[in-house]
């Protein structure tokens, strides 16, 4: 997609016409958590709130449970909560909806997961993606804009956390489920907005396995596609007219050792998305770097920095062979550093006490290789290029790939 400037229209909008601003993962913490603990969160958001006021909907991806529950599941990766004041977020933003579907709400357990959709329902968002059960969890939240319906949809790619029958969780991915979800939606009359959470985590671009999944929800009924996860900004495309944005990056989420993280960790964008009654016909990209402690929107050459980045993200989109020459560079390094983790299945001991909670824990890194589906996705493309004796040549390439992920328009903290 050709980025003339900040908004691009690809159509004339109709006389009734609304925004959208979608904002990226959220999670206080480090020096950011300190802020809002003093009471500072205008501090915070003072060059970005703007924006939110300007937009009839304000949608963002809370990313952490908010507890001061002592009760961390077994996973791999981070077990994140925040205390209850980081809700000012919400209330100070004004914010209409809080995404849940993501790889942490669950991570306090399932009473958790509803404690924290009652702490952020109580600050005034509306919340979708987390239920007290499966099929509460997938419920459409329907939403107005004048005379305008909207169907908002939220998934996240089965890591931790999800939903079952009787247990409270996220709504997982499940991509016939999700077909006939969309197209239910469709035929009520009303918009369909669909919110996903996945992908490979700093990885600049999303495999082709992940496009092509992205447009079927596209064709499916979908009239706007909008994914989180990677903590990088990816992409954005249009697919038969309709938007789709690969990623935006973390919005507000601070780096507890932020001299350890890629410089793609403090850089991301706002999306604001115009639409009528026909669907969405404009979108306009904020760019913006978090600071730790506030987030600075870009302007002048940063801004045009920025923009000229977003052409070399969005143009693999419509060339299927580099998308994939992409991937696969990027598989030849995190794809094999995955494969390590299979390691953890205890090939000795065929019948294991699997009550025995240091067992089942060696076997989670394993089992979440498999049941997510990017790093499913990614260690399956590895296994072919390394049986095809193509990985060493990939890895020669390895530099592409660190060189996107320190973009001139993110400065040093």
């Amino acid at each position: 997609m050709k980025f003339v400037n900040r908004c691009n229209n690809w159509r004339e909008s109709a006389q009734e016409n609304y925004s959208a601003i979608f904002a990226g993962d959220i999670c206080p913490r480090a020096a950011g958590l300190d802020v809002l603990m003093e009471g500072k969160v205008a501090d915070v958001f003072k060059e970005v709130k703007p924006y939110f006021d300007s937009a009839d909907l304000r949608i963002v991806q809370w990313e952490t449970t908010v507890t001061e529950a002592e009760t961390p599941i077994d996973k791999t990766g981070p077990n994140l909560k925040v205390p209850l004041k980081c809700t000012d977020i919400i209330s100070h933003l004004n914010v209409d909806v809080a995404l849940l579907a993501n790889n942490h709400i669950g991570d306090f357990g399932p009473d958790v997961t509803m404690e924290t959709i009652d702490h952020l329902t109580a600050a005034g968002a509306k919340t979708v993606g987390a239920g007290k059960n499966f099929e509460d969890a997938r419920k459409a939240l329907e939403l107005n804009c004048g005379n305008i319906r909207i169907s908002l949809l939220n998934y996240a790619e089965n890591e931790y956390g999800g939903a079952r029958e009787e247990r409270a969780g996220v709504a997982t991915l499940a991509i016939f489920k999700i077909l006939d979800e969309i197209r239910a939606e469709k035929a009520k009359g009303n918009l369909v907005f669909v919110a996903l959470h996945g992908g490979h985590e700093t990885n600049p671009f999303p495999s082709p396995r992940m496009v092509e999944m992205f447009r079927a929800f596209i064709d499916a009924g979908a009239d706007l596609l909008w994914n989180c996860h990677t903590h990088c900004p990816e992409g954005v495309e249009l697919w038969n007219g309709k938007p789709i944005v690969y990623c935006p990056g973390n919005f507000f989420f601070p780096s507890g050792k932020p001299e350890w993280a890629l410089p793609t960790w403090f850089g991301g964008y706002l999306v604001k998305f115009k639409f009528d009654a026909q669907g969405v016909y404009g979108m306009e990209l904020i760019p913006y770097q978090q600071i730790q402690t506030s987030i600075e929107v870009l302007s002048g050459e940063r801004e045009k920095e920025f923009f000229d980045y977003m052409e070399i993200l969005s143009a693999p989109l419509s060339d299927p062979a580099a998308l994939q020459h992409w991937f696969d560079i990027w598989c030849a390094g995190s794809g094999l550093a995955h494969l390590h983790g299979l390691g953890a299945v205890d090939q000795n001991t065929w019948e294991p006490d699997w009550r025995n909670r240091d067992i089942v824990k060696r076997h989670l890194g394993v089992r979440n290789i498999n049941t997510c589906e990017s790093h499913h996705d990614m260690v399956r493309r590895t296994l072919l290029l390394i049986e095809r004796y193509e990985i060493t040549a990939l890895k020669d390439e390895k530099g592409k790939v660190l060189e996107l992920q320190k973009p001139t328009w993110i400065r040093p903290l």
